[in-house]
């Protein structure tokens, strides 16, 4: 069992030099880098894509009121 052990805690320790070194990496190459942006942040997105839309369908409205009027 103690092989077990040994095994898990070699691993972690490869792991966690691993993790470290990656941050140490990003914060090197990118120092401006806050970490607010993990590249699932859609919401952006989202908001863009809701504001063309309402502005669309507005401008149609608008246009259908405008022939109707006619």
């Amino acid at each position: 069992m103690w092989k077990v052990y040994t095994i898990m805690t070699i691993v972690v320790i490869i792991l966690s030099i691993l993790w470290v070194k990656g941050i140490t990496d990003r914060h090197e190459e990118h120092p401006d880098y806050k970490g607010n942006h993990d590249g699932f942040d859609f919401d952006d997105e989202i908001k863009d894509w809701d504001v063309t839309i309402a502005d669309g369908l507005e401008e149609l409205e608008k246009n259908e009121k405008k022939n109707i009027l006619r």
